[in-house]
């Protein structure tokens, strides 16, 4: 049984870091995709980087997939499968 629970926090941890990377990488991207082709003075700013709208939901889908990742972690690390009591409980509902 407590194999199992270890198992769930190791798995739980890591699903945690990926959505936390997940939702870092998102959130840049659709920023930088978001951006403006040129300064205040016309001149091309980061040329090599895509624009348009469709890339910026892109990156804010990826975000956001990142984030629903970093929250079924913390459920999976600290709730799943341990006997509930108040905080774990408030902290389920806050997480739903």
């Amino acid at each position: 049984m407590a194999e199992g629970r270890d198992r769930n926090f190791n798995l739980g941890v890591a699903a945690m870091a990926v959505g936390l990377v997940l939702a870092l990488v998102g959130a840049l991207w659709a920023h930088f995709t978001g951006l403006s082709e040129f300064d205040d003075v016309g001149r091309e700013i980061y040329p090599n980087i895509p624009r348009g709208w469709a890339w910026v939901l892109i990156g804010q889908l990826v975000s956001l997939g990142g984030v629903l990742i970093l929250m079924a972690g913390t459920t999976l690390a600290f709730l799943y499968g341990k006997p509930l009591t108040w905080a774990r409980s408030a902290i389920g509902a806050l997480l739903f």
